[in-house]
């Protein structure tokens, strides 16, 4: 079947894409240009997180009862969970870090200061460190399963000349390049996914193929899966992935290594940048392991969003945002407006 005008420009934008962060230095000759791709990561406007749950006025008084000493331990304690689990990139679970939190002071809490206590380490979050405590975006929350409904995120909002970023970014050559492969992913995500449940999926077999035509060094296939699939016959999910070269190291390969992508993929996962999801054809043996594919996940959205993975891919080559894709994006946005509606009018 002949390709289609708009599938013949998607597919130029993830090569074009994928060339740039693949090698940045082919794509920049100098420092000043390596900066302007980085910048492209916060240059459009994310997706926007759901409001926050608010606390009732008879939980915020049963907070502010508390004794002193009490009070300020539990939220000093909260709000560095939450600042440290946002360092190290963990998820954040709302009960399991509150319990966290509460653990050495489960004999003062005898009511229920939950939410309020949220309320003001969010406060602190944003007055002190500038850090933003956000939920999954509304228009989301249809399309995950109920394990992401309780989960929050700390994003940056402070907009400066990236200085504040580099404190809760890491700045190292391995970093920037596992920033640079997530794009690509999220581009091969966006761009050769099918919609389906309010996601655009790629495949994992079609995900490892593209990469390996863009680095020859990334694995063509998957690695085998713990169910005793043939896929990357039989290799470890580290196995034919070179490490990226150290900061400090001057080798022929330059700073710019083959990714673990591998590695990178299960982190991408864990730190909900991506979804993933097992796909059983119609009438298949249950013995079968299933197809893996691949979706932009909650963290993505709120950080990097649809339209910055359009733009990211229209600005490497140079041209303005395919507006067939800004239109399909639109539409989408407001057909998941409609949806929300709807639904708050039925409560």
């Amino acid at each position: 079947m002949p390709r289609t005008a708009s599938s013949r420009k998607k597919a130029a934008v993830v090569a074009a894409a994928a060339a740039a962060v693949a090698d940045p230095e082919e794509y920049s000759d100098n420092d000043e240009g390596a900066e302007d791709v980085s910048m492209m990561f916060s240059q459009q406007m994310p997706e926007m997180s759901q409001a926050l749950p608010e606390a009732k006025d008879r939980e915020k008084q049963h907070l502010d009862s508390l004794d002193p000493h009490v009070r300020e331990k539990l939220l000093t304690t909260l709000s560095r969970l939450l600042l440290f689990k946002a360092l190290a990139g963990e998820t954040i679970d709302k009960t399991k870090v509150y319990n966290e939190a509460k653990a050495e002071l489960t004999d003062s809490l005898t009511k229920k200061v939950t939410t309020a206590a949220f309320e003001e380490a969010k406060k602190r979050l944003r007055d002190v460190f500038g850090f933003e405590l956000a939920m999954i975006p509304e228009n989301q929350v249809q399309n995950l399963s109920k394990t992401y409904q309780n989960r929050y995120y700390v994003l940056n909002k402070v907009r400066e000349d990236g200085t504040h970023s580099k404190i809760m970014h890491s700045v190292h050559t391995s970093s920037s390049v596992e920033k640079g492969l997530l794009m690509l992913v999220l581009a091969l995500c966006y761009c050769r996914g099918e919609t389906r449940q309010g996601h655009r999926w790629i495949d994992e077999d079609t995900l490892y193929r593209l990469l390996n035509s863009i680095d020859e060094n990334i694995p063509e296939e998957p690695p085998a899966h713990s169910s005793g699939g043939k896929k990357g016959a039989g290799r470890s999910r580290t196995a034919n992935a070179s490490s990226v070269a150290d900061d400090e190291d001057d080798d022929e390969s330059g700073p710019y290594g083959t990714p673990d992508v591998d590695t990178a993929i299960e982190r991408f996962l864990h730190m909900d940048y991506l979804i993933k999801e097992k796909v059983m054809a119609v009438g298949a043996a249950a013995s079968d392991a299933g197809q893996i594919q691949y979706a932009m996940g909650p963290r993505s959205h709120l950080e990097v969003g649809r339209k910055q993975v359009i733009c990211f891919c229209a600005e490497i080559l140079g041209e303005e945002p395919d507006p067939t894709m800004l239109a399909e994006l639109e539409e989408s946005e407001d057909e998941e407006e409609e949806v929300g509606d709807d639904e708050e009018g039925e409560e």
